[in-house]
């Protein structure tokens, strides 16, 4: 059976589903149809144009769309729906907007998979308050994030009745939240078609300037470090300092200097 969380019974064997493969930069158009996404993709806008192809101009313009929507099938057959009006290059763009165009509207359709956004709101609705606010506050993250990262940054919200790691734990088990890893060290991310969900209601939260303020000093903490770069892993985990070699560590210095410069920090 497919559950939306682990059940957390004694019998229970857990198998991750994971997301459709998506093209990679620099494929060529063989290897763009070669991806399930794509061909998931193609499948469902032929069923609306039977007529439809991947050429060397649209080729491009469907792998992005399949890398926006994170190989999510619901959210490719939703972006298929549109290709039967929209050619890819201009679904490409109107999703770089919003996903709140990825609606079908097939009546025999389960009403919560209509539109991405109303399957994702479901999976919100269904969260106790205190989740709801965690899932909405870790989106401050991009790129991903370690599990003291987000204590760190939240950990200072007194007016939260928050235990971070419970928390994480939660969101991990509901789907909302993917596990990986980074040099051996556990890591969190958030699909990014999820994450434009919980960044609205991370807006409309009142500790929304905490979050932001905590996250950006976070960041020009370590930024502010002189001499070699951050050590690795604690500090580069946190904050997308240098690592060794110059390279960047993608968990959210993005959106923690777009944050910095709009506090004028």
């Amino acid at each position: 059976m497919t559950s939306r969380e682990i059940l957390s019974l004694r019998p229970e064997v857990v198998y991750q589903v994971p997301p459709l493969s998506t093209p990679k930069a620099g494929d060529r158009v063989e290897e763009i149809t070669s991806r399930d996404a794509v061909k998931l993709f193609v499948e469902r806008v032929r069923d609306r144009r039977p007529d439809f192809d991947v050429t060397p101009e649209n080729a491009g313009p469907i792998a992005r769309i399949c890398q926006r929507l994170d190989g999510l099938p619901l959210a490719i057959e939703l972006a298929a729906a549109r290709g039967a009006l929209l050619e890819p290059k201009i679904l490409e763009n109107r999703l770089a907007d919003s996903i709140n165009i990825l609606k079908d509207r097939r009546r025999d359709i389960d009403p919560r998979h209509r539109a991405l956004r109303q399957t994702i709101a479901w999976s919100d609705a269904l969260l106790s308050e205190t989740e709801r606010r965690l899932f909405c506050f870790v989106s401050v993250f991009t790129g991903g994030f370690d599990i003291e990262a987000a204590e760190d940054v939240l950990g200072d919200l007194d007016q939260v009745d928050l235990d971070v790691l419970d928390g994480l734990e939660s969101l991990v088990s509901k789907s909302l939240l993917q596990r990986g890893t980074a040099l051996g060290r556990p890591r969190l991310h958030m699909l990014d078609t999820i994450r434009e969900f919980a960044l609205e209601g991370l807006a409309a939260d009142p500790d929304c300037d905490a979050v932001h303020a905590g996250h950006a000093a976070q960041l020009s903490g370590c930024c502010r470090v002189s001499g070699p770069p951050c050590p690795w892993p604690r500090s580069a985990a946190l904050c997308g300092a240098a690592l060794p070699g110059g390279r960047q560590h993608p968990c959210g210095s993005r959106l923690g200097a777009r944050t910095a410069r709009r506090r004028g920090d």
